[in-house]
């Protein structure tokens, strides 16, 4: 371990953290934590950011897992992230100007035979996407209007949402 004053002084003309590294004969690591643990002592020591050429890599291999997936719950696993967050830094890298597709969210994908299972449990069918975006709406107007019936149709889609996942279709719905 070095003293503080030759940390200090390779600190200050290291033009990157690795090069600070290198020089001192530390890891990357170990001269960060000794930075940080002299700025909290008082000693004003410059901060090394993330390189754009590290930040550029990491976007272009996003990209290409991006590009190759199918759907983004797919892009999503094999990055290792949720959906949530793939979906958001494929949009934010878009508007940087990357070229991703777009896809499908990958939601749970339901067999004849499930839907079949599914409209057997229920006394009513299932609403197809227009029909739940339009009940929806309704809902919003008719809690607006009458509270009491506004409930009613809230208690039907919470009552879909269980027949889906006590059938194990879907993880999460929102």
């Amino acid at each position: 371990m070095p003293s503080n004053r030759r940390f200090m002084e390779v600190w200050a003309k290291a033009q990157s953290l690795s090069e600070a590294a290198t020089e001192l004969g530390m890891t990357r690591r170990a001269a960060t934590l000794q930075a940080a643990r002299l700025r909290h002592y008082g000693w004003n020591l410059k901060y090394f950011g993330n390189s754009s050429k590290t930040k550029t890599r990491s976007a272009k291999m996003f990209a290409k897992v991006w590009n190759d997936s199918k759907t983004a719950q797919e892009a999503a696993e094999r990055l290792g992230v949720c959906r949530q967050a793939a979906t958001g830094r494929a949009r934010r890298l878009r508007k940087k100007g990357f070229q991703l597709k777009r896809m499908p969210l990958g939601m749970a994908v339901i067999t004849k035979e499930q839907m079949d299972a599914i409209q057997a449990a229920r006394p009513r069918p299932i609403l197809t996407s227009e029909r739940a975006k339009a009940m929806r709406a309704r809902v919003k107007n008719l809690y607006r209007a009458s509270p009491e019936e506004g409930r009613k149709y809230r208690e039907l889609g919470l009552e879909m949402k269980g027949v889906l996942r006590a059938l194990g279709l879907c993880d999460r719905l929102t």
